[in-house]
């Protein structure tokens, strides 16, 4: 890792915390949550996301595999007007995107709840990306990284690659406003997937029990430190 990919990956986390990512901070192992995965080439990059360190190598089959596991369960669980399984799954890394099977199905899937963020210091090539949203974004602005992110996460339709380059001229670590911003964010967010999970275990008694097995499961994975 060198320093260049780290700021960039710090001006990733820095703009997903004030403005896209969704957790609430006085309670990581809220399953409505959004998921994190930072690959072992960035070490100590996180800040104040709940996030998962995992190897380079099956970094981005560990991200398909979480946005396949949400796929399966909101195939079963939601409903109309009853969206229960809608978290997003991020990866920040350097590593170069592998031509593998699980990323092709990602493409073929359309895992629209995927967002992979690149902060590598040299262009990788995109073959294998077939069905695959991308974008670039200059890490010296930051309103730039905001909104691929943002397109990023608004094309459910397909998963995504968000490309961060150039040094990042800016401070790259949150600020006191982003934590409020997300500290706000994810509580607002909580309390509203609260309500909608009181409502679905009334109104939905075929998927209740799952729902309540799903709860579980994942909650104990969160407080695990795990995002899968």
């Amino acid at each position: 890792m060198t320093r260049a990919a780290s700021d960039r990956a710090s001006v990733a986390i820095s703009v997903l915390a004030a403005d896209v990512f969704e957790c609430d901070p006085n309670d990581a192992a809220w399953v409505g949550r959004d998921r994190l995965l930072i690959s072992s080439d960035l070490p100590g990059i996180g800040g104040p996301l709940p996030a998962e360190q995992v190897g380079s190598s099956r970094a981005f089959d560990a991200a398909v595999q979480e946005s396949l596991a949400a796929l399966a369960f909101a195939s079963r669980l939601n409903r109309i007007g009853a969206v229960i399984v809608s978290h997003r799954t991020f990866l920040i890394t350097s590593a170069e995107v592998p031509e593998s099977s699980s990323v092709r199905l990602a493409g073929l899937l359309g895992l629209g709840r995927l967002v992979i963020i690149d902060v590598a210091d040299a262009n990788h090539a995109l073959s294998g990306l077939d069905g695959w949203g991308t974008w670039e974004a200059p890490a010296s602005d930051r309103a730039e990284v905001y909104a691929a992110l943002r397109a990023a996460t608004r094309d459910t339709s397909r998963p995504s690659l968000v490309r961060i380059v150039g040094r990042a001229e800016i401070e790259a670590e949150p600020s006191e406003d982003d934590l409020l911003s997300f500290t706000a964010r994810g509580e607002g967010a909580r309390r509203r997937w609260a309500a909608l999970e009181k409502s679905y275990l009334r109104e939905h008694p075929i998927g209740a029990g799952l729902l309540r097995r799903w709860v579980s499961q994942s909650r104990a994975q969160l407080e695990g430190g795990e995002v899968r």
